[in-house]
């Protein structure tokens, strides 16, 4: 396994949700999401939704 030692904000939050236990197809567009949008009251309401639903994954592991 490759470490990446300056890993992008995009890969920080995909690991991290998928670690929580969202799935990885999921966890990657919502990091995609995220690291692209840093105001998230511009979500659109269907990345709104998506959002939510990797979030409510990792409800169980905090």
């Amino acid at each position: 396994m490759a470490i990446d030692i300056n890993p992008t904000a995009e890969a920080s939050y995909a690991r991290t949700l998928m670690s929580r236990g969202c799935p990885k197809a999921l966890a990657i567009q919502v990091a995609n999401i995220l690291a692209h949008t840093p105001d998230t009251a511009r979500l659109s309401a269907y990345e709104e939704r998506l959002v939510k639903q990797a979030y409510s994954h990792t409800a169980d592991c905090a």
